[in-house]
């Protein structure tokens, strides 16, 4: 059977000029690439993978606008989610033709910072942005729509819910969904009164209610810079940074005092400004963002930080990779495949490699473990999609799918652009035969649901279940089930009743078993 695989996948080389790592993937729309309108001016904001394969784009739509002296806007934003196919075209079942659409107020335009959305493990999306309030600042609004497009009303005030954070303006950034189903927001606030920018994050229940539990009356404000991201972590405690530093806080929302760096000391030199970060399976923190060190010319940046904080100095020998190759350039999204390559998701203005200007142009680059760049994606590490497909104004988000296949997501006038890549990250062969089993889970931190890709190499009657580090069953997945050789996708679900940790995924027959190291978060 693995000669057959091998078969199909070289006739698909020879005959599709594409099919190669870090290039267009044709099955997806045709030419790799789908271009839809959301009205207005369309502002993407973040690319979903369903368990069964279908995609969705987030992102929110700007009309009736106002331009300011200062080259800032304000308007009307209207929440916009596309849902696409596995083949890249509308999935008729949700909203209106694929698409909903639910207006949200008076919002501004803010310099790198975008509406945010994540999805439930009963596959619901929350979406956030921030909407004029009657004291004539901006409040934090999120909103949670139904698996088939409708407002789940049963959410906060008939799907809504509005908080207001400080008495100044509030900018939503990131949403995370814990393992028992409360959701986590954060961003920056920025206060009139003291003139000065403030970390905030707030904790609801699944209903929607502030958590009084949490921080204070359910939320945390810090002092901090203007870039805030956040992340959960396997142990249920929460990363939290802006830009500068790294913060731990535990689950109760109060501070980790064991934990406290500082990221701008060993940055400094390359005036960085982060804009993301993900956190990989040994622990340790990749960040994204933008290097200002030379003569206001922007370049992309990665930086790795260990799981004290602490930068790491053996990532590209100095803790950070500046990527000189593409200028004007920032990175506001990146994804970790289960190999530890990290890819990252670009907007850029110039590529020098070709000497010329794109007037916007959406790249994704692609480097090894160890910081520096993987030429074997795309061209010499690179992938762009410029201004000859569509009006780029944006990038916004990247995902893997469990196969492999990179998507990403960015916003061209009055809509949003979507593409995704072919790539190399094959499927585990399992041989029990052999001693050398391998299997492929993604994601991995794992929340609730992740999807195990293997090959049998032989027909066989087998197994897979959840075991803990002691060898003990935890959790049954498939039993004595009969599979002829091929290629297999498995669904894997997690309990609610797992406790975080690390536990061990088996395959297995009666002659042996393939393993794999998996993280509960």
């Amino acid at each position: 059977m693995k000669g057959v695989c091998f078969t199909i996948l070289a006739f698909i080389l020879v005959h599709i000029s594409f099919a190669q790592t870090g290039s267009l993937d044709p099955s997806f729309g045709g030419t790799g690439y789908v271009k839809t309108s959301i009205g207005g001016m369309g502002l993407a904001s973040k690319v979903l993978i369903q368990p069964d394969g279908k995609i969705i784009a987030a992102g929110v739509s700007y009309v009736n606008i106002v331009y300011l002296q200062n080259g800032d806007y304000y308007g009307t934003t209207i929440f916009s989610l596309v849902r696409y196919n596995s083949d890249g075209t509308l999935d008729q079942s949700f909203g209106i033709s694929g698409k909903a659409q639910y207006i949200n107020g008076t919002s501004p335009s803010f310099y790198d910072v975008k509406p945010s959305a994540a999805m439930q493990a009963d596959g619901k999306i929350l979406m956030s942005e921030n909407i004029l309030n009657t004291d004539s600042n901006y409040d934090f609004m999120l909103i949670r729509i139904n698996t088939d497009g409708s407002l789940d009303t049963a959410f906060g005030t008939q799907g809504r819910v509005q908080s207001d954070d400080s008495a100044g303006f509030d900018y939503p950034v990131d949403i995370a969904v814990q393992q028992d189903g409360k959701i986590i927001e954060a961003g920056n606030t920025y206060d009139k009164t003291s003139n000065n920018y403030k970390l905030f994050m707030l904790r609801l229940s699944e209903s929607g209610e502030l958590d009084s539990t949490f921080g204070i009356n359910g939320k945390v404000i810090r002092p901090g810079y203007i870039f805030a991201r956040m992340r959960l972590l396997s142990s249920g405690k929460i990363l939290l940074t802006d830009g500068l530093s790294l913060y731990r806080y535990n689950p109760d929302g109060s501070i980790d005092n064991t934990f406290s760096s500082s990221i701008y000391s060993p940055l400094q030199n390359t005036e960085a400004d982060i804009f993301t970060m993900e956190i990989d399976t040994d622990g340790s923190t990749i960040l994204g963002g933008a290097s200002n060190n030379n003569f206001n010319t922007y370049f992309s940046l990665i930086a790795k930080a260990n799981p004290l904080g602490a930068i790491d100095s053996s990532f590209n020998a100095v803790g950070y990779t500046i990527d000189s190759i593409l200028s004007y350039s920032n990175i506001p999204s990146l994804a970790i495949q289960n190999d530890g390559k990290i890819l990252t998701m670009n907007y850029a203005s110039y590529n020098s490699l070709v000497n010329s200007i794109h007037l916007g142009a959406l790249a994704v680059r692609r480097f090894n473990k160890v910081g520096t760049i993987d030429s074997t994606f795309g061209t010499d590490g690179l992938f762009i999609l410029d201004t000859t497909v569509a009006n780029i104004e944006y990038a916004a988000s990247i995902a893997i799918q469990a196969d492999g296949k990179v998507v990403a997501l960015g916003s061209a006038y009055a809509g949003l652009v979507i593409f995704r890549l072919l790539n190399n990250l094959a499927l585990g062969i399992v041989d029990f035969s052999s001693s050398t089993n391998t299997m492929q889970v993604y994601p991995n931190p794992i929340s609730h649901q992740s999807t195990l890709s293997y090959e049998l190499a032989n027909n066989e009657t087998i197994s897979i279940g959840l075991y803990d580090m002691n060898g003990r069953i935890v959790e049954p997945i498939a039993d004595n089930i009969y599979k002829p050789a091929g290629c297999y996708t498995q669904m894997v679900t997690i309990s609610d009743n797992i406790s975080a940790g690390n536990y061990i995924l088996r395959l297995s027959n009666n002659n042996g078993s393939s393993n794999i190291k998996i993280e509960v978060k």
